[in-house]
């Protein structure tokens, strides 16, 4: 116990021995090395857990936010050593870790980027949102008649997926002005995966209101090593329409459209694999009329960033941008060492060849003023 006190409070004054660890440390729930804690480390978790391979425990078994220093492991995936995914240090990688992960959400450290791509595409395998009614009115309407059970479906209407896979992650962004989730998560109705999980990166205040985001995190994937082939329903989520719901709209009506974010799917060998998205829209008439609100569907970043295409990919790859863009492009490595730099000038697109890169995952930044404006993760996957 003294020993843990110590390692927190930072003096590192261990009877153990402990090291405090500098290079290539595991940092416990960040399983796919991005620097922060998210739904998608849920996924790169569960499918290493499937491939079943063992290592070393580590000195010091726990799953504290904290730096800890790990021999290596027989296996990788995607340039990723499989000591990242044994989130508790144990010597294996199951359900527990899947587990583990929950408590560090949202935990990140110097470095992290925290993206905000939107998936909005029509496709055969994807993942549909849908509401259980077309319009509703806010004026008079009781608590029960405010309840929304929105429904996340993935596959095609029949079900059925054109590509196996064995894990997905996405976030659910909403419009807070308009809507609230219910703190309970009824994410227990999927039979599709072994694992399921969903949760908000900093709870909620006594009012049920969100501390943090704007969105659910949600995670589903197995950890057998086994794909699906056949989609359905993942979760049915509550959300309640707040009785002082506004718009800046001067004829009181809006439309509640919820997104999806950040889309991460996987095959058993760790494979990204390509999805499509589809939304439903919910009028809203007799809303409060609030000339000074703002949208929180946090979409900003959309306005002036761009898109990486194809991802993954092995021998070049289009950087596309929303609109004529200036600024510094560059390319850095999961070490971050710099592998590319450009100077942009009112440019809609941008090849890259990638040639000389090796396979695993690059991080592209766009700098613009001093600050950077926008990033996305490159996956490169060499034969």
């Amino acid at each position: 116990k003294l020993d843990h006190e110590n390692m927190i409070n930072g003096s590192f004054d261990c009877g153990g021995g402990y090291e405090l660890c500098v290079d290539d440390c595991v940092w416990p729930g960040d399983t796919n090395r991005d620097r922060g804690v998210t739904g998608k480390d849920f996924v790169v978790c569960g499918v290493m857990a499937g491939i079943g391979d063992e290592g070393n425990p580590r000195q010091i078994v726990s799953t504290e936010w904290f730096g800890f220093n790990a021999e290596n492991w027989n296996t990788s995936l995607n340039n990723t050593n499989f000591k990242h995914g044994d989130v508790n240090g144990s010597g294996t990688i199951n359900l527990t870790d899947l587990e583990n992960i929950e408590q560090n959400l949202g935990q990140t450290r110097a470095g992290f980027w925290d993206r905000s791509v939107l998936l909005d595409s029509i496709a055969e395998d994807g993942l549909t949102l849908s509401f259980p009614i077309d319009s509703l009115s806010a004026d008079g309407a009781q608590i029960f008649e405010r309840i929304l059970k929105t429904s996340v479906r993935l596959g095609s209407p029949s079900g059925s997926l054109s590509q196996a896979i064995h894990g997905i992650s996405f976030d659910l962004r909403f419009d807070t002005n308009m809507v609230a989730p219910f703190v309970k998560l009824d994410d227990n109705i999927s039979q599709v995966f072994q694992y399921n999980f969903s949760g908000f990166t900093d709870g909620f205040r006594v009012s049920n209101e969100l501390k943090g985001d704007n969105r659910i995190q949600y995670a589903f994937t197995n950890y057998n090593g086994t794909n699906i082939s056949a989609g359905g329903l993942l979760v049915e989520q509550n959300f309640y329409l707040k009785e002082d719901a506004r718009t800046n709209n001067l004829d009181g009506r809006d439309t509640l459209v919820m997104k999806f974010y950040n889309v991460c799917a996987l095959n058993s060998n760790g494979e990204s694999i390509a999805m499509g998205a589809l939304t439903d829209t919910l009028i809203l008439t007799d809303l409060i009329i609030d000339s000074d609100v703002i949208s929180t569907t946090a979409e900003a970043v959309l306005d002036n960033g761009f898109i990486v295409y194809p991802n993954p990919t092995s021998d070049e790859t289009r950087v596309v941008f929303h609109t004529p863009t200036s600024g510094q492009l560059s390319v850095v490595d999961v070490n971050g060492r710099l592998i590319h730099n450009e100077t942009l000038y009112q440019q809609t697109e941008l090849r890259l060849s990638l040639e000389a890169y090796n396979s695993g995952i690059y991080f592209i930044s766009l700098l613009q003023e001093g600050q950077i404006t926008n990033h996305e993760t490159l996956i490169v996957t060499k034969p």
